[in-house]
């Protein structure tokens, strides 16, 4: 039995394969460009992305799950991310969770994905050269194309993004309660342990600038704990994407992160073709005509199809029952 070989990278997860990136690229290959410029009004600065740490009145411990988020502003809708980063920042800088989170997610999306396609070395790489070396390289078009659009102003800015600094609104958004901010809190942290163990064993210098910017107040586990409550799509796709992280060495862990990313798909995560993680990471002629929402599950799974939809199954009845103990996310996993 196999999974079918065309989960390659995926822009919403790929904890596993950004921490392999990381080591490899880390030293020669410098961060997205930020959206600093040269106008005082509007501009987005590394003060501005650090300003999170100076909240501490406007935060609350984490609680599951946070009612009332606001759900504006909405970065599932913005086409240029630096603008809707200044458009965020008010409402971040007033303790908005989602707007905390949202101003986060729009920094590292295009730092990572404007590093992949548009960043070789100490060069920029234009935009027909981004998309010609993405064809080049059987990654399709339309997915450079849209880090291009969203990411362009980043990347033509001359400043880089402070991936650092800006974790500090991940922080935040967690402290406060944001499930999805608590899951991929909880992903950097057991992360940052695998990078050490690749540290120790093969001599690569763990990017300690980065991790060390971490809220470790809660391990992972209490993170999970607390995120699952909220049985939101995305944090369940989270929870699937790290599965390898949570317990690598489980016999049907394949298993156990697609049947998590099908639950994720049935309760309301866009898995349509049109989709960011579907689009860079399912990558045969079959994800382009997909018609169900559990299909581009179907199509990974391969052989592991049955097992799959058995296991979620199984993890659907105990989310909905409440039996979180149950779902493999214990302290053990969670606990350096």
């Amino acid at each position: 039995m196999k999974v079918n070989n065309v989960w390659v990278f995926a822009a919403v997860g790929g904890v596993v394969l950004m921490a392999a990136l990381t080591l490899s690229q880390r030293s020669d290959v410098p961060a997205g460009q930020s959206s600093q410029e040269t106008g005082e009004e509007g501009a987005v600065s590394r003060d501005a992305v650090n300003e999170p740490a100076n909240a501490k009145d406007v935060r609350r411990p984490i609680e599951p799950p946070v009612g009332g988020r606001n759900s504006l502003p909405n970065l599932s809708s913005a086409g240029d991310y630096q603008a809707f980063v200044k458009n965020a920042l008010g409402a971040a800088r007033a303790g908005d969770a989602n707007a905390q989170f949202n101003v986060w997610k729009a920094t590292n999306y295009c730092d990572e994905n404007g590093r992949f396609y548009f960043i070789r070395g100490e060069q920029k790489l234009s935009r027909e050269e981004g998309l010609a070396w993405a064809i080049r390289r059987n990654v399709p078009y339309t997915t450079a194309q849209r880090v291009y659009d969203r990411c362009h102003a980043f990347l033509e800015s001359e400043t880089p993004i402070d991936t650092a600094e800006s974790i500090r609104w991940l922080n935040a958004a967690a402290e406060q309660g944001h499930p999805v901010a608590q899951s991929i809190l909880a992903a950097k942290i057991l992360e940052e342990k695998m990078l050490r163990g690749f540290e120790g064993t093969s001599g690569a210098e763990s990017p300690r600038a980065d991790v060390e910017k971490l809220d470790e107040t809660r391990t992972p586990a209490e993170l999970l704990q607390a995120a699952v409550r909220s049985r939101e799509p995305e944090v369940l796709f989270r929870i699937g994407d790290m599965m390898t992280l949570l317990d690598p060495a489980a016999p049907d862990v394949s298993v156990q992160r697609l049947a998590w990313m099908a639950v994720a798909c049935e309760r309301g995560l866009d898995c349509s073709a049109q989709a960011d993680w579907v689009a860079a990471s399912c990558l045969t002629a079959e994800c382009s005509s997909i018609n169900s929402n559990t299909e581009v599950v179907r199509i990974i799974a391969g052989d592991l199809w049955s097992a799959v939809q058995q296991r979620a199954r199984q993890l659907s009845e105990k989310l909905d029952a409440g039996r979180w103990e149950e779902l493999g996310l214990s302290p053990e996993h969670g606990r350096g």
